[in-house]
């Protein structure tokens, strides 16, 4: 037989093994995605904790439990606050602090929020005539997610 035959012979099957392992490692993949579910992690605020009083202002801590119900690790990469009093703005912040959640995991997150009582009394005139007052944090988290991206969610208390 030629050489240059022969030659050629071992390119085209190698070349068609390359591509069948290709197509299977493909296929493979695809059902791997497809059986992979993804979940969006949950987000809740789960309790509120004052932290320190003084006669210029107050600090209070907000836990937030994040679960993750996949098999595979999350990473907490921001997050949005308002601070609402009787429904008013009050308060807000943007954290880029990072979280890594664990496979089938869940973290506790701690968000800090300090404020003076001179921003208090910007909202004296539609607080001065009760006797108690509501409170509501509201969050969205980003994440970023394997195979979903950036997840936004929504959390509140």
């Amino acid at each position: 037989m030629n050489k240059s035959f022969l030659k050629m012979r071992r390119v085209v099957l190698l070349g068609g093994v390359v591509l069948g392992l290709f197509i299977l490692n493909c296929a493979n993949v695809q059902s791997l995605i497809q059986h992979l579910s993804v979940e969006q992690p949950q987000v809740t605020v789960v309790g509120a904790q004052l932290k320190s009083l003084s006669f210029s202002g107050a600090s209070l801590s907000f836990d937030v439990r994040v679960q993750n119900p996949n098999p595979v690790g999350i990473d907490l990469k921001e997050f949005h606050y308002d601070f609402l009093l009787d429904g008013h703005p009050f308060l807000s912040g943007d954290e880029t602090q990072s979280l890594k959640i664990e496979p089938n995991g869940s973290n506790l997150l701690h968000i800090p929020v300090a404020f003076t009582f001179e921003t208090i009394y910007k909202t004296w005139k539609d607080l001065r005539d009760k006797d108690t007052t509501r409170y509501q944090l509201k969050g969205v988290f980003g994440f970023d997610v394997p195979v979903l991206g950036r997840v936004r969610i929504p959390a509140s208390k």
